[in-house]
C-alpha cells in the first residue's frame, strides 16, 4: 500500500463523523490532491450550464482574452479581511475549480459588498468581466484584470438562474412502465419549475414539445442523476428548447454512419 493509498484508508476508516466534503478536504491536506473525488463533482448542473470559463485558462490566457464578461464556479480556498497602512479594509480570496486556483482581491465598495462570502470552504458562483486595467495601473493601456462584479452562493444558482426545464425522452422507449417510473421520480422532486417534454422520433427525426399543465418541480443534480438512469431519456436544456440542435446532431451521427456503411473496402 502507498503512501496516497494509505492516507485514503485512513481518511475513509476513520471512526470521527467526517461528512463527503471534510473527508475530500483531509485528503487534500495529506496528499496534496483529491483521491476519492472532487467537491464540485456534486453540481454538474451548475458546472455545464452557469460557468463559461476556467481559473487555468482565466489565469494564464488573461491577456489574450476579449473585453467580456465570464463566469466561473469554485471552492474558497483562502480568505482574508485585512487591512492596508492607511486603514483602508480589503479582502483576499484564493479560488479553487476543478482545473487550479486563482487568488483575488477586493478593495473599497467591492470588498463592502462581497465581504460575507470571505469564508474557507464556501462554495460560490462568481461572475465578472475581463477589462483594461486603470490608466493609473496600466502605463502601456494592454494590461488587463478580471473585476468581480457577483457574487452568489453556488447552492442558490439553480433556484436563482433557471426559469423552466425542457427534457428530452426517446418515444419508442416510453412504455408504461418506464412511464411509471418516471412520474414516481417527478413525484419524489416536486417544487416550482415547469416542465416541457421534449419526445424524438430518432426514426424520422421528428420531434414534438410538450408543456405539462400541473407538473412542476425542484430541478437539482440529485434529479437529473435519477432521470439519467431511465432507458428513455436523452438530456435536458434550461430555461429555452434545444431540441432542433439535439435532431440535428443525431441526422449528422446517422449520416456518418451510413457512409461507413456504404464506404467501399479495400481489398489487397
Amino acid at each position: 500500500m502507498d503512501s496516497t493509498e494509505a492516507a485514503s484508508f485512513l481518511l475513509w476508516s476513520s471512526p470521527e463523523p467526517w461528512n463527503t466534503f471534510e473527508k475530500l478536504n483531509k485528503e487534500k491536506e495529506l496528499v496534496g490532491i483529491y483521491i476519492s473525488g472532487h467537491p464540485l463533482e456534486d453540481y454538474n448542473i451548475e458546472l455545464d450550464n452557469f460557468r463559461n470559463i476556467s481559473l487555468t485558462v482565466l489565469q494564464n490566457r488573461l491577456a489574450d482574452l476579449p473585453e467580456k464578461e465570464f463566469s466561473f464556479i469554485g471552492i474558497v480556498n483562502k480568505a482574508l479581511n485585512l487591512e492596508s497602512r492607511r486603514g483602508n479594509k480589503y479582502g483576499v480570496l484564493e479560488i479553487q475549480d476543478m482545473d487550479g486556483s486563482m487568488e483575488f482581491r477586493l478593495f473599497g465598495d467591492q470588498y463592502l459588498k462581497f465581504k460575507h462570502f470571505l469564508v474557507e470552504g464556501c462554495f460560490l458562483h462568481i461572475s465578472g468581466k475581463v477589462q483594461l486595467k486603470h490608466r493609473n495601473f496600466n502605463p502601456d493601456g494592454k494590461e488587463k484584470e478580471f473585476k468581480i462584479q457577483n457574487i452568489e452562493l453556488l447552492s442558490e444558482v439553480l433556484e436563482k438562474k433557471v426559469n423552466k426545464v425542457y427534457l428530452r425522452w426517446d418515444a419508442d422507449l416510453l412504455d408504461a412502465l418506464e412511464i411509471q417510473a418516471i412520474d414516481d421520480v417527478f413525484s419524489e422532486n416536486k417544487g416550482s419549475k415547469p416542465v416541457y417534454f421534449e419526445l424524438i422520433d430518432k426514426r424520422d427525426f421528428s420531434s414534438v414539445v410538450l408543456a405539462s399543465r400541473s407538473l412542476k418541480i425542484s430541478f437539482t443534480n440529485q434529479l437529473l442523476d435519477q432521470l439519467k438512469q431511465q432507458n428513455s431519456f436523452l438530456g435536458y436544456s434550461i430555461n429555452q428548447s434545444k431540441v432542433n440542435e439535439f435532431v440535428y446532431r443525431l441526422k449528422v451521427s446517422e449520416k456518418k454512419r451510413q457512409d461507413q456503411i456504404n464506404e467501399p473496402s479495400l481489398s489487397i
